[in-house]
């Protein structure tokens, strides 16, 4: 449960972004091809739903700090997801969205390698993570 919430964030953000077919329009085509297609007419819903979403993913990240204390993918988070709201909120730039989208996959990524070193690092009950 510990390290779900990041994977979460990304996976809904994604989900959304298939459903944004004026903004993404790679994620619209994918979307289409594995049967996401019909999110198109809840666009205007999709962009609030991509923002909770990489808030969400951002908050995982610091959750999984607690358990592993690295701190490169909480910062790796936090600039992906205000990638994402800020593009979303201003300027509608599919280069600072796409960024942001592969930054969270990539935390993602991160949390579940440093979760898991820290994981086998358990000694007497305690997590013992360098």
């Amino acid at each position: 449960m510990i390290n779900i919430l990041d994977k979460l964030g990304s996976v809904g953000t994604l989900i959304a972004a298939f459903g944004m077919s004026c903004c993404l329009p790679l994620f619209a085509a994918v979307g289409s091809v594995v049967g996401l297609g019909f999110l198109a007419q809840y666009e205007y819903e999709m962009f609030y739903v991509m923002q909770g979403a990489a808030v969400l993913a951002a908050l995982g990240t610091l959750w999984s700090f607690r358990r592993h204390k690295n701190i490169l993918p909480v910062i790796l988070g936090f600039i992906s997801a205000g990638l994402i709201l800020y593009a979303v909120n201003t300027t509608l730039d599919m280069g600072l969205i796409y960024s942001g989208m592969i930054g969270l996959v990539g935390t993602s990524i991160l949390n579940s390698i440093f979760v898991r070193r820290c994981g086998n690092c358990a000694v007497g009950g305690e997590l013992k993570c360098s």
